[in-house]
C-alpha cells in the first residue's frame, strides 16, 4: 500500500509473531486505543496475502509495526523523492 497515493488505503491485516511482553507487543500496543475519531500514522513492515473474506481480496501480515508522525513521513517521502 502506498501511503503517497492520493486515494488513501484502508488494508486489514493480522499482526504476526506477537508474543507477551515481546517488542513487537510494546510497539503494537499504541494502537489499541485508536478510533475513527483518534487516528494514528504507523510504520510497519507487511506481506501481502490473499484473503478471500477480505472486500479487496488481500490482506496483510504485519511482521513490524510502529507508531510514526509527519516528520517521519516527509523524511521518507523526500528519501523517495516522491513529490
Amino acid at each position: 500500500m502506498d501511503l503517497f497515493k492520493e486515494e488513501r488505503p484502508f488494508p486489514t491485516g493480522t499482526l504476526r509473531g506477537w508474543k507477551t511482553d515481546s517488542l513487537i507487543d510494546r510497539q503494537s500496543s499504541a494502537f489499541l486505543s485508536v478510533s475513527n475519531q483518534n487516528t494514528m500514522k504507523c510504520r510497519c513492515i507487511c506481506t501481502p496475502n490473499r484473503e478471500a473474506k477480505n472486500k479487496m481480496g488481500w490482506g496483510l501480515a504485519v511482521l513490524s509495526i510502529r507508531q510514526a508522525d509527519w516528520a517521519e513521513v516527509d523524511l521518507i517521502r523526500r528519501a523517495v523523492r516522491v513529490e
